[in-house]
């Protein structure tokens, strides 16, 4: 209880001190936009899921470059009913309400299973609270192999790029800043927060990313001592992520190609980053120990977790390890080591890291269920926002881009099919615009006309472009 009431002071005294900083005060009502279509993507059983998410604006605020905060739902990276998804849409509604504009993120979810072998066709636990826990999630935590949940957490963190790069292309539309990018998450979230942020080089992709052998159908059956009573679960929950009339059962479903580029495909070519300035952790984690370095781009931090989460590791261990031991197969079983927050701010602390950073570590011995988000939702939310609030007023520094031009294609500058979306750029390019030539390998692009480009414009050359200047490129 001590420890508790030092905790909750010193949040409270962090509170008082920061909520002059703009955005750190609730100004405003607040509007929802929901289920807005971003795009689509493959999932894991090779069908075409849709990703939608839920906007939230202030209602009064007459700022055309509002910050933007991208909050992402947890589960397991299994649960079709997007498990704290009202959590996330309590953040997203706060972080308007000072002024944001806020986003509860959908992205593709779902694993395949594990084949139980012949005498053990799946777990099971002669304890009833368990039993219902499980019952609850399916058959869902029981992944095939360590490899299904590096590659959903590699599907998660691809959708949330779209959404960034397809929000900075609405950016006219929303009134919010290109640049002034947030995104956070709790549990799932949070791993899939902070992929998005640190896998940002094509060699840091996964190699179970790649291309695979196929998965097997894992049929589940029932035995007697199975009280859990596994039979037809497995299929309960490839049905709930492949609706019918997918058909699950076709061995197509079961196929693991390659995923494709560590950024997906979501808005890939609409010519905005996926660069954020800060990332807010709630009992997440990550995978792969060299994720945080120091460079120029690397985000503010934001860390919460609680030592005792029987969920994800507080420092280093295997989702779901704490519990594991009442099952018969222990869903740790089929997980990928992860590095908590309590490793993540120790690495923060040895490398020096230049960025902003702040850990918010509960302990209370005595929490009932230490994977939520405690004391309170609203004490770990303003805690959060202060933090991001103090992020905005030291970092003035960022650089607006409102409109983008993608050259995609192979040929001259002129020819309005070499563009994305046929949007031809103009000769003068004016203050705010940015140009990228990203010619597919062995295309090239020919300036075959002059182009003027005026300051507070860019022109950006992807590596490995053949670009060539036979018209006059005139930088002012």
């Amino acid at each position: 209880m001590k420890k508790f009431l030092s905790v909750l002071i010193l949040v409270l005294i962090y509170i008082n001190c920061t909520s002059q900083l703009p955005y750190s005060q609730r100004r405003y009502g607040v509007v929802k936009e929901a289920d807005i279509v971003v795009g689509t993507a493959l999932n894991y059983c090779g069908r075409m899921d849709t990703i939608t998410v839920s906007i939230f604006k202030p209602v009064g605020d007459s700022n055309l470059k509002r910050p933007v905060a991208i909050f992402i739902h947890g589960g397991g990276f299994t649960s079709t009913d997007d498990a704290n998804d009202e959590d996330m849409s309590f953040f997203a509604e706060e972080f308007a309400k000072r002024g944001y504009v806020a986003v509860s993120a959908d992205y593709r979810e779902g694993f395949h299973l594990y084949p139980f072998a012949p005498g053990l066709p799946g777990p099971y636990s002669n304890e009833p609270a368990i039993v219902d826990f499980y019952n609850s999630f399916d058959g869902g935590f029981f992944a095939a192999d360590s490899a299904e949940l590096v590659r959903a957490a590699y599907r998660a963190q691809q959708d949330i790029k779209g959404i960034i790069r397809w929000l900075k292309g609405r950016n006219l539309q929303d009134s919010t800043s290109t640049c002034k990018y947030f995104i956070g998450g709790h549990s799932a979230g949070a791993i899939t927060a902070l992929a998005a942020v640190l896998l940002d080089k094509p060699e840091e992709k996964p190699t179970a990313a790649g291309s695979l052998p196929d998965a097997v159908n894992p049929n589940w059956q029932d035995t007697v001592q199975q009280l859990a009573g596994p039979a037809n679960k497995d299929d309960e929950d490839y049905r709930e992520h492949n609706p019918l009339p997918f058909n699950y059962e076709n061995p197509a479903c079961y196929k693991r190609p390659d995923l494709g580029d560590i950024n997906g495909t979501i808005s890939k070519n609409n010519g905005f980053d996926e660069k954020v300035m800060g990332v807010m952790c709630l009992s997440g984690g990550i995978a792969d120990t060299a994720a945080f370095d120091q460079n120029d781009s690397s985000p503010a931090v934001f860390l919460y977790h609680v030592p005792t989460d029987d969920m994800v590791p507080f420092d280093v261990g295997k989702p779901l390890d704490r519990i594991g031991n009442t099952f018969n197969v222990s869903p740790a079983s089929f997980a990928p080591v992860v590095y908590g927050a309590n490793w993540i701010w120790n690495k923060l602390e040895r490398i020096n890291y230049q960025q902003f950073r702040r850990k918010l570590f509960y302990e209370d011995p005595f929490a009932n269920s230490p994977h939520d988000i405690l004391p309170t939702l609203g004490v770990v939310c303003d805690s959060a926002a202060n933090f991001f609030a103090e992020v905005l007023n030291a970092d003035q520094s960022c650089t607006e881009f409102t409109e983008a031009f993608v050259f995609t294609g192979n040929g001259n500058w002129n020819n309005p099919a070499n563009w994305a979306g046929n949007r031809l750029p103009p000769a003068t390019v004016l203050s705010g615009t940015q140009i990228w030539v990203r010619p597919q390998q062995g295309s090239v692009c020919i300036l075959n006309v002059p182009v003027t480009v005026r300051p507070g414009a860019a022109v950006f050359i992807a590596e490995g472009s053949d670009f060539r200047i036979n018209g006059n490129l005139i930088l002012q």
